[in-house]
């Protein structure tokens, strides 16, 4: 997803994650072919683990969001072909997702806005999830089939502020 917002918008700086190293290496290999490393930096991380402190203007995330249930009914063709750890999120889909919103205010400028997709019977709870944690404004827009795929949301947040004992 980073390298193609980075193709659509020469004007921006990314940084990419992913906790899978195999996936780093397709990733490089698509950004030396777009000729991108100037623009997008990869960094092996879980979630914001890897990331040195800072504040980003948008977030941008496709996490796993796949139920346990759903795994274990996917065609063998797509359980064979991706690694379980890039589908599947707990029993409901959604224990990193709220990992990654739980963790995001942090990383996220005031007014900064949050983009997730998500699992298309898993919008509602993932703007509950928004909202509790401080978001605003949460949207849920559809995919080119009509379902709900994708969620976003402001950052109401102010940013936090260093104490001294």
């Amino acid at each position: 997803m980073a390298l193609a917002i980075a193709c659509e918008r020469p004007d921006i700086q990314i940084t990419a994650t992913d906790i899978s190293p195999a996936a780093l290496v397709y990733a490089e290999r698509n950004r030396q072919r777009y000729k991108l490393e100037h623009r997008v930096r990869l960094v092996k991380s879980d979630l914001f683990e890897g990331l040195e402190p800072q504040r980003f203007d948008v977030i941008s995330a496709n996490p796993p969001y796949v139920t346990t249930a759903e795994y274990e009914a996917l065609d063998g063709e797509v359980r064979d072909f991706e690694p379980e750890l890039a589908l599947c999120s707990g029993c409901d889909g959604l224990e990193l997702v709220r990992k990654l919103i739980t963790a995001t205010p942090g990383y996220l400028v005031p007014r900064g806005r949050i983009y997730l997709e998500l699992g298309w019977k898993q919008a509602p709870a993932v703007i509950a999830l928004l909202t509790a944690a401080g978001f605003t404004g949460g949207e849920i827009r559809r995919d080119l089939a009509g379902r709900d795929r994708f969620v976003t949301a402001v950052n109401a947040l102010p940013p936090a502020t260093a104490t001294t004992d």
